[in-house]
């Protein structure tokens, strides 16, 4: 872009000087005998004339240059900045691809369960499966959601409160959800050994609503919500 103006320029420079000087030489020669005419004078003033105007093009060259640059600069931050929101965005709508996951995960155990031909410790080091990502994956994606999120405010990119409101009652809603589903994981596998103990209650029903309220944050407010409602990219450069 830089060398079309600079080309640009200097066309126009030179066609003004070729017009320029076409016009003084003859209206030099119309003034033949007038000795206040000067050759050299004529010159000096073309010259000056020149250089002033291929001063002038070089000055507008480096200006529009230096504007092109700081748009492309901008353009690549907002570049940046959308691939980052698409990461983060990512992280949270797996905590809804989780809640479907989850429910083919209670259903098969318990059908296993159920079937009475699994022997009672295949069945046992699964549930215990089943439980450990209670302390190790679902800490670990937790963490990540907040570090994320200060990586965002890190490259200029701020959440809404409105949209900070929303991720709170996400992650609320995510730990209620999880803390039932891994009650009933435990619960299937207990009344399986003694369909009548009591110290577990099956809470199935608690666990289907917490669900539903965690898959409408989703589905009801976040996928009804564009992204520059959520996302505040005013400070990017």
């Amino acid at each position: 872009m830089n060398g079309k103006i600079w080309k640009v320029a200097k066309e126009v420079a030179i066609g003004i000087l070729l017009v320029l000087s076409l016009w003084l030489m003859i209206n030099g020669a119309l003034k033949e005998g007038n000795n206040n005419f000067q050759f050299g004078t004529l010159m000096d003033t073309v010259i000056a004339l020149s250089n002033a105007i291929m001063a002038g093009a070089a000055i507008f060259a480096a200006n529009e240059a230096k504007k092109w640059f700081q748009q492309k600069n901008k353009l690549n931050n907002l570049d940046s900045a959308h691939q980052k929101i698409k990461d983060y965005e990512n992280l949270l709508w797996l905590i809804n691809d989780r809640i479907f996951k989850d429910t083919a995960i209670r259903a098969n155990y318990k059908n296993d369960v159920q079937n009475k031909k699994i022997d009672i410790e295949v069945l046992k080091n699964k549930a215990n499966s089943l439980l450990n990502p209670k302390t190790t994956t679902d800490l670990d994606d937790l963490s990540l959601i907040y570090s994320e999120q200060a990586r965002l405010r890190r490259y200029g990119i701020k959440l809404t409160q409105e949209f900070k409101e929303t991720i709170n009652r996400i992650i609320t809603k995510r730990s209620t959800y999880l803390d039932l589903h891994y009650e009933y994981l435990v619960y299937i596998f207990v009344n399986y050994n003694d369909p009548n103990q009591n110290e577990i209650l099956d809470r199935s029903i608690e666990l289907e609503e917490a669900k539903i309220e965690l898959a409408k944050e989703f589905e009801l407010i976040l996928s009804n919500t564009p992204l520059d409602k959520n996302y505040d990219l005013s400070e990017l450069n």
